[in-house]
């Protein structure tokens, strides 16, 4: 029997000749995209490719006929759209063009650093806790109870943390410590002078330690703060408030001390100190030459009175529990006490919302606080700024806008409450004028 002859309808192609026939027959979409504002992130299909203006190629295969592509910034609405292959209408190579002009957010969550003492196996420690904040992009203040305020720092990077402001007797100068992140990713804070109504700032303290907690000394000769740098546990420490010099040690324990108030009378310094196994902080006071270290009541965030001799300070309310997220906290209430621990007397009667920091007004008859009683647009609660008389009536809600605004602060004069917010989209010290009846 004859051998059987087969005809090839299509002769042996090498390999790479059909594998590119394969591909030249896949639809593919040549894409650019631009944004305004650029230097946004694109994903396609899930997957990040790059920032705009970004030009990119999709292949449109097994069947595929469409491809997801998201945009997204800091500080802007995310952008969602499809780009799509009609294999009745479309060639196998298209061009397409996409214009995306992103929608700011009005409101956007930025981190939040804060050291705060926490009771745990080991007795209550100091630890940096590291929370969200909303931060409402809009910065207009339309409460009926302040005048327009006025930002007094020019931060514009959202990962730096400015601590409280401290304003100096002649109300000249501010101070506040910077927590920040250096090159070799180790991250520390500083304290750092800035002359009020002028952005450029000077750095007091230097190293890559925790230096928190400024306070100055009566006469806006000295900054006492707390600081890490000699021992684990932080201490009570002095420098010239022009910078350079010698450090001096007031407290040298194995307690952390922490969260000070110089007494205007320059003979005493108050502190928040966790002693080893504490279960609670206390209040202790100490000479401004680091004598005589006495230990009051629990409590925390003591600042002394104008005339020397009461102490207002924060305690928890056992009693009291609320929740915050996912947290359940006992809030704090506004007491104080006389220089010796006596005549303690509880001022506020919070059980819904928590008081983070409260400060004498100059001349001792009002209290200002930082409060979350009230609640943003959304219905959640959150900081404003509050005050209250000094025999805790007339309680006022200052700002409203919605931020987290916390440690107010007087000035000497009596016509500002300075404070921090992170209304714009950072975190700055601001100050305004309380309208007072």
């Amino acid at each position: 029997m004859g051998s059987m002859k087969t005809t090839t309808l299509f002769p042996a192609l090498p390999l790479f000749l059909f594998i590119g026939l394969l591909l030249s027959c896949t639809p593919t979409q040549f894409i650019d995209i631009r944004t305004n504002p650029p230097q946004a992130n694109v994903f396609i299909d899930n997957k990040y490719k790059g920032i705009s203006p970004r030009k990119d190629t999709i292949k449109f295969k097994g069947g595929k006929t469409s491809a997801y592509i998201q945009i997204t910034k800091d500080g802007y609405v995310d952008t969602t759209f499809y780009t799509r292959f009609n294999r009745k209408k479309d060639f196998r190579k298209t061009n397409r063009s996409f214009f995306i002009k992103l929608k700011p957010k009005d409101v956007i969550t930025i981190e939040l650093v804060s050291f705060e003492p926490i009771a745990g196996s080991a007795g209550v420690k100091l630890n940096k806790v590291i929370t969200k904040s909303l931060a409402y992009l809009e910065p207009l203040e339309r409460s009926p109870t302040v005048k327009s305020v006025q930002r007094i720092t020019s931060n514009e990077e959202m990962t730096l943390q400015i601590g409280a402001p401290v304003i100096s007797p002649t109300d000249v100068h501010l101070i506040y410590y910077i927590y920040t992140k250096d090159e070799q990713g180790t991250f520390h804070s500083n304290i750092w002078k800035q002359d009020v109504g002028s952005p450029s700032r000077t750095k007091i303290t230097n190293g890559n330690k925790l230096d928190l907690f400024p306070a100055f000394s009566p006469g806006g000769k000295y900054i006492y703060f707390s600081s890490n740098r000699i021992s684990q546990n932080p201490n009570v420490y002095k420098i010239n408030a022009l910078g350079g010099g010698g450090i001096t040690s007031i407290t040298n324990t194995q307690a952390e001390d922490y969260a000070l108030s110089v007494s205007p009378l320059g003979n005493l310094v108050a502190y928040t100190s966790n002693p080893p196994t504490a279960s609670e902080p206390q209040v202790w006071t100490i000479t401004e030459t680091g004598n005589l270290p006495t230990q009051l009541k629990e409590g925390q965030n003591p600042e002394v009175s104008p005339d020397g001799q009461t102490i207002l300070f924060l305690k928890e309310d056992k009693k009291s529990l609320i929740q915050r997220g996912s947290k359940s906290i006992h809030p704090k209430q506004i007491w104080t006490m006389k220089l010796d621990g006596t005549n303690e007397t509880q001022f506020s009667q919070n059980s819904t919302y928590d008081i983070i920091q409260a400060k004498w007004s100059p001349d001792g008859k009002w209290i200002v606080f930082s409060s979350d009683e009230g609640k943003d647009l959304r219905g959640n609660n959150n900081f404003d700024i509050w005050m209250m008389r000094s025999d805790a009536t007339d309680k006022t809600q200052l700002t409203t806008n919605g931020s987290w605004d916390d440690s107010p602060a007087w000035s000497y004069d009596g016509k500002y409450i300075y404070f921090r917010s992170n209304r714009g989209g950072n975190w700055n010290l601001w100050r305004f004028e309380p309208i007072i009846e």
